[in-house]
């Protein structure tokens, strides 16, 4: 349970913070009632989704490349590609963000060897990009993108980097107080 809290609230603070920065647009709601309900939707949704494609993607796939291939970088290259292919339908630069978020994800996943902390990054990534940042309504009908907004881009590959190190960080720093399981 540790890990996951982590990962949730690591990215979560890390994402929320820049994209409230400037460079997403907030969803409106109506009211207090709406938003309330959307976010129930998300988190009982979310939670299946996510759970489910960390199972296949990195509990399932990553051991099924990994008996075919020995390097654990290729391993994550192809798992990364796999998770990026399965979000294109939100254009070019999905795809991408969708790879390099994977690489990071695959990379914690190989050194923890356990879905949890990947489980708590992915389910908040998507909690929050569903909630206040993705109206998907917008998507629907559209022709595929091959926009890319490198500004975009690269603020997600410096968010991937600082989400790496912090994990990595945590992971190997099992003395932190507010994180440190209490026994009594």
């Amino acid at each position: 349970m540790r890990p996951f809290v982590q990962g949730f609230f690591v990215w979560g603070i890390l994402a929320l913070g820049v994209n409230l920065i400037g460079y997403k647009d907030v969803i409106g709601y109506k009211s207090l009632q709406d938003f309330t309900v959307i976010l129930a939707v998300n988190i009982i949704f979310f939670s299946a989704q996510t759970f489910l494609e960390e199972l296949i993607f990195r509990g399932y796939l990553i051991q099924i490349v990994g008996r075919i291939v020995q390097s654990s970088m290729l391993v994550n290259f192809i798992v990364s590609i796999c998770f990026g292919v399965l979000h294109i339908a939100f254009g070019l630069q999905s795809l991408l963000s969708s790879f390099l978020f994977s690489l990071v994800v695959n990379a914690l996943v190989l050194k923890e060897e356990g879905l949890e902390r990947a489980y708590g990054i992915h389910f908040v990534n998507n909690l929050l990009l569903a909630t206040f940042f993705a109206n998907i309504s917008e998507h629907i009908g559209q022709n595929f993108s091959t926009h890319i907004n490198w500004t975009e881009l690269l603020i997600d590959v410096g968010s991937l980097c600082v989400l790496l190190f912090a994990s990595i960080y945590l992971i190997s720093n099992k003395s932190i107080s507010w994180f440190r399981s209490r026994a009594r």
